[in-house]
């Protein structure tokens, strides 16, 4: 049985007013770096490419598998961090700096952003977009300020500067260097030996530079959810029984600290990593520190295990889901011209959200539905009663989603994202929100071993533009008039444009229709 492990990296959208440019990264390169004599080899892309008034989204990809035999391998300073979810999981925050790259920002600054309640801080943006279901708690831990969830390491000699290539090797110091502040063992929940998903997240904050907005100043690491595994012998396999990491052994899978193994591959069991530099910016003489959206994202990579909703090809065609989700170009939400990009990350599609179980949609009924359907910022409401509705078709796997994104929230992140109307290029939108309707084709186990979810036809994901078809040709991310609702388009059947048709061309039987106009609260008739 084959398993295959991504790397997802980070993409970027540098807002210069007035203009959007898109860093579109195209070259394809083999890398390799070493601890002791271990190495870990990878094809990724790299250089990246201008472009003006279209932002997109690419990734880094490590492709890593496994199977028998020989695999393929591919108390915080008075802010609120009082958690309310459902569901807590625990996060470990390892901060590296190395002689030339030191912190710009304090510890405890950067645990009010990641564990911090308040608006704009991550477990805030978590508690809206998951309707309070998901939350990340700080580990016990001895470092700094003990319990905070941050350990802060100093590594001997200057930043690697690997940018895209691998800081695998990187990990494995980092991670050894904060044993002695971590317990690990006592996370292990089931007692397996293992470490997953669910029992410990680890993010690796890197000082110094955020390649993914071509900040290598001092140095620099791309963004990406990964697993910690290398191939000495540069075959592109590893043993599917590979011992633990410990910077000699030929193929290895994750660490072993505390008689538990960790970081290794998802496909083994084990919870893989997170990392990301500490600071983007426009230039090098105009960084800031990373924004909550990076975190999302690579955490919806890294424990939520959703795929990325974009065209991931060196080349992209298409804008897969654009601005209109986490897990698309949305990650780099803002609500104002001054703030940064990514600041206000917008909420995640209704797909992933029905995917993570944060929102789990209400089927329509057969017959005339006359519903109404709340914003989906609107927490308290979708946590008592989920908003999204589902309407499934006679194909197994394929079915519409119905979502009021009226602009409120975290999806007030849209307002500086995404275009005017039908023509402009006006990049700062009078966005009021409307009904997204989403087309799905569940085609999610063929696609997300290999990140392409929205590069095939059809698309995993795919929101039916109300007008225009700048997504699904790549032109912009997204335009107030994507959405429906009276004034714009009102009507979404089976001879309207675009259509309810199934991907087979043949009827779904599926209308809505007397669409209300953009607002908190929208009201339409779904029939079936």
């Amino acid at each position: 049985m084959k398993h295959t492990r991504k790397s997802v990296g980070l993409f970027l959208i540098l807002f210069v007013s007035p203009l959007l440019f898109l860093l579109s990264c195209s070259k394809k390169e083999e890398d390799s770096s070493s601890s002791s004599s271990s190495s870990s080899t990878s094809t990724q892309s790299s250089t990246c490419v201008p472009k003006r008034t279209f932002t997109s989204v690419t990734k880094s990809s490590h492709k890593v598998e496994t199977k028998r035999s020989k695999n393929s391998l591919m108390d915080f300073s008075g802010v609120n961090r009082t958690l309310t979810a459902s569901t807590k999981v625990p996060l470990l925050v390892v901060r590296v700096q190395y002689a030339d790259a030191t912190f710009q920002s304090s510890e405890t600054s950067w645990a009010d952003k990641i564990f911090g309640t308040s608006d704009g801080q991550m477990n805030h943006y978590l508690a809206e977009t998951t309707y309070n279901k998901y939350q990340f708690t700080p580990i016990t831990e001895t470092s700094g300020t003990a319990n905070d969830g941050l350990v802060t390491v100093t590594m001997s000699g200057n930043h690697p500067n690997t940018q895209k290539n691998s800081w695998n090797s990187y990990a494995f110091t980092a991670i050894t260097a904060a044993d002695s502040s971590v317990n690990f063992a006592s996370y292990d929940n089931d007692s397996n030996g293992k470490l997953s998903v669910s029992e410990l997240q680890v993010i690796f904050l890197v000082a110094g530079g955020e390649s993914a907005t071509s900040i290598n100043t001092p140095g620099g690491v791309w963004g990406m959810a990964t697993g910690l595994a290398f191939d000495s012998d540069g075959d592109g396999y590893i043993l599917n029984n590979s011992p633990p990491c410990t910077g000699s052994s030929e193929e290895c899978n994750g660490v072993e600290m505390d008689n538990v193994w960790f970081l290794g591959l998802n496909s083994t069991g084990q919870n893989g990593f997170s990392q990301f530099g500490e600071r983007q910016g426009s230039s090098s003489t105009n960084t800031w520190d990373a924004t909550i959206g990076v975190m999302a994202h690579e955490l919806g990579h890294a424990y939520f295990l959703l795929p990325d909703l974009y065209d991931t090809r060196l080349s992209p065609t298409n804008a897969g889901i654009g601005a209109f989700g986490l897990m698309g170009s949305g990650v780099w939400g803002r609500k104002s011209s001054i703030e940064k990009g990514g600041a206000t990350p917008v909420h995640l599609s209704a797909w992933s959200k029905e995917k993570i179980s944060a929102c789990v949609p209400q089927t329509v009924d057969n017959g005339t539905n006359n519903l109404n359907l709340p914003a989906v910022y609107q927490s308290s409401i979708h946590a008592a009663s989920c908003g999204i509705y589902k309407a499934t078709t006679s194909t197994s796997g394929e079915y519409f989603l119905f979502e009021n994104r009226s602009s409120g929230g975290y999806d007030q992140g849209l307002n500086y994202l995404i275009k005017n109307g039908s023509t402009s290029n006006d990049i700062e939108s009078t966005y009021s929100g409307g009904l997204a309707v989403w087309h799905v084709k569940d085609i999610l186990s063929s696609c997300s071993g290999s990140n392409n979810c929205e590069t095939q036809s059809p698309k995993l994901v795919d929101l039916e533009e109300a007008n225009d078809g700048d997504l699904d040709n790549g032109s912009s991310i997204g335009r107030t008039t994507h959405l429906f609702y009276s004034g714009n388009n009102s009507t979404f059947d089976n001879s309207s444009t675009p259509n309810s048709k199934l991907y087979d061309n043949s009827s779904s039987g599926i209308s809505a229709t007397s669409i209300s106009a953009a607002g908190d609260n929208m009201t339409l008739t779904i029939s079936k």
